[in-house]
């Protein structure tokens, strides 16, 4: 057996060999279990940080794009903040729609 996948070696951390370049946002949604903490680790942790770049006909209606200095002019950006209330949102209205009991799974 090949020694990186030997589970009874102690030596071996498998943080460094799964998961080398991770952020560590990314590492605490892989651990949570529901959705609902993916989405909080995920969107209250860093909403500054740049979620969509996109040019400003691509943007679709509730998303105000802004400038951001590290991206050319015709390029706008929307923040983690802005991205995950729409998240929330539509999760909110497809609850309310559906009637879904807690914790179901639905692929959509």
């Amino acid at each position: 057996m090949d020694r990186a996948f030997d589970r009874s070696d102690k030596t071996i951390d498998e943080a460094d060999i799964f998961y080398h370049g991770e952020s560590p946002d990314t590492l605490k949604v892989y651990k949570v279990k529901t959705i609902q903490e993916k989405l909080d680790i995920r969107f209250n942790g860093n909403t500054d940080n740049i979620a969509i770049v996109a040019k400003e006909n691509l943007l679709c209606l509730p998303f105000k794009g802004e400038p951001h200095p590290d991206y050319p002019s015709p390029w706008l950006t929307i923040n983690f903040g802005q991205f995950g209330d729409l998240v929330k949102a539509t999760a909110y209205v497809l609850k309310k729609k559906f009637d879904l009991p807690p914790f179901v799974e639905l692929p959509l």
